[in-house]
This record gives C-alpha cells, sequence and structure tokens, in this order.
C-alpha cells in the first residue's frame, strides 16, 4: 500500500517529467519559462516590491511564462521561496555562489505564491551592493574575505541567476495541502497575476501540479566593477 508521501514523490515527478517533455517537444525559446536578470546601477529606485524584496535593489530577476501551461514559484520572502533563487558570479576564472544573507520569515512565515497564467511575469528585486552578515534577508552574500560589491581590483566580471524549487519543503507543503480538511482551506496561498476568474475554478491539485519543478538559469550579464 503506498503511503502518501510517496504519491506525493509521484506526483513530482509527474509534474518534472511534464514540464521536462514540454521543454523538449516545444524546442522554440518562446515556448520556455525564461528567467532573466537586470542590473539596475542608475536607475530610478522601485516604487514597490513584495516582501522579502528591496525598494532600492541592484538587480532584478524575471520569470516569464512563455509556454501554454500554468506556472507557479513561492514568493521569496518565506521559507519556501527563500533560498529557490541564487545567483552566480564570475571573476576570472572563479566563479562564486551568492546566497540570502539572512531568512525572512521571523515572525511569519506560510508557503505564499504566485501563478502565471501565459505570458506573465513575475520579478524579485535584490541587493548585491554593500552586503554583509548582518544585512537584510534582500542581500546576497557569501563572497570571499576581502571581496565585496563593488570591488576596484577587478575591472569586470559576470553575474547569472538560478531559480530552483525546495524539494523538501515543497512536499511537505503538498503534504498539508493534499491532507488538509476543505472546511479549513488552502494552506498556501497563491494569488495568480492574471484571469482570476479562471483561477477561482482551479482545483487545489491543480494548483499544486502548477508549481515549476526545473532548474531554470538565466543567461550571464557583464558587471563593470569600475563603473558601478
Amino acid at each position: 500500500m503506498r503511503t502518501i508521501k510517496s504519491y506525493f514523490i509521484l506526483l513530482y515527478c509527474i509534474c518534472c517529467l511534464t514540464s521536462n517533455s514540454n521543454g523538449q517537444a516545444q524546442s522554440p525559446k518562446s515556448k520556455e519559462l525564461v528567467l532573466a536578470i537586470r542590473l539596475l546601477k542608475g536607475l530610478p529606485p522601485v516604487e514597490t516590491t513584495s516582501t522579502g524584496d528591496d525598494l532600492n535593489p541592484d538587480v532584478k530577476i524575471v520569470i516569464i511564462n512563455n509556454t501554454d501551461t500554468l506556472a507557479s514559484f513561492y514568493e521569496s520572502w518565506n521559507a519556501w521561496g527563500n533560498d529557490a533563487v541564487m545567483l552566480e558570479l564570475q571573476m576570472n576564472d572563479t566563479v562564486y555562489k551568492l546566497h540570502r544573507v539572512n531568512d525572512c520569515w521571523l515572525n511569519k512565515n506560510f508557503p505564499s505564491a504566485v501563478m502565471l497564467f501565459p505570458g506573465d511575469s513575475v520579478m524579485f528585486y535584490f541587493k548585491i551592493v554593500g552586503c554583509t552578515p548582518k544585512s537584510s534577508c534582500a542581500c546576497f552574500y557569501s563572497l570571499p574575505r576581502g571581496l565585496r560589491f563593488p570591488t576596484n581590483n577587478l575591472a569586470s566580471a559576470q553575474l547569472r541567476a538560478y531559480y530552483q524549487l525546495n524539494l523538501e519543503n515543497h512536499l511537505t507543503n503538498l503534504d498539508d495541502q493534499l491532507t488538509m480538511p476543505k472546511e479549513m482551506g488552502d494552506v498556501s496561498i497563491i494569488y495568480p497575476k492574471s484571469h482570476y476568474k479562471k483561477f477561482r475554478k482551479l482545483t487545489v491539485l491543480q494548483k499544486m501540479r502548477s508549481f515549476v519543478c526545473d532548474l531554470l538559469i538565466s543567461d550571464w550579464v557583464n558587471i563593470q566593477f569600475d563603473k558601478w
């Protein structure tokens, strides 16, 4: 007899296989999920951001749903999405992995997420300049001792972003969602970027299967430290 956890793992595998097979069948990039990173140096501050993001960011990370299916992503402030976004910095022949400085869910924590219908996008705003181990959770750090943003000892470097679902936390959310009595409502809060009427007709299973399991990787962008 299968355990509930087995069903969750099977569901996860189906989700990944489905998304991977779609990616292979729909080879043009116009049918893929796109992860992009943009440097914001010299641009005006952001007027509004989600919890866990920064109002005066150095980088903007965008996920665009160019597929013909639903795609959901956890918000960056909670335990389900806090470590989903990572940055890589390449200087000369060395690659440094940058991680969030601190957790954002000190006062509250629940699996809030955003659902993207085809054509929708979601944005995350983060800091990389002046970050220390005591900075806010919107900061990325993990540079070796003596290296900080900006740095003058190197003329340039490259930066790229990753998005990877935290499987363990996601399976816990699935467990809660599919075993919770209906009268208790949804454990997680998923909100759509568009098509609110269509969203209200979706079942819990449809919502949970919409979470993206694939690893998303952006292109490299060049950083000119001497002009930062």
